[in-house]
């Protein structure tokens, strides 16, 4: 068991650059965007423990880049035991019916 706190870091301007999906269309998102900078960190309730939480298998002190307007992630980083630290950003999204995810 595990103690998960997320929680704002800051309010940062990123460049968007990914390809957005709804129904048939397709349209390339070239922007800035004011970001939420989020950090999601995990804690054993019991201290002799080692954190197993993972958001897409990212562990570590996990950070996620937060676009407000589709609300969705566009760039997470965290650590991978064999890798080290890892840096992943959104290339496509699929909206669901109706618009903005």
């Amino acid at each position: 068991m595990e103690q998960v706190t997320l929680r704002v870091d800051r309010v940062a301007t990123v460049a968007l650059d990914f390809q957005e999906r709804s129904g048939s269309a397709v349209r390339d998102v070239h922007e800035q965007l004011s970001a939420l900078l989020l950090v999601a960190h995990s804690r054993p309730v019991d201290p002799s423990s080692e954190s197993a939480f993972r958001i897409f298998g990212l562990g570590g002190d996990v950070e996620l880049v937060w676009d407000p307007v589709r609300r969705l992630p566009v760039e997470i980083t965290g650590s991978v035991k064999v890798l080290g630290r890892v840096h992943v950003r959104l290339a496509s999204a699929t909206l669901r019916a109706g618009g903005v995810s």
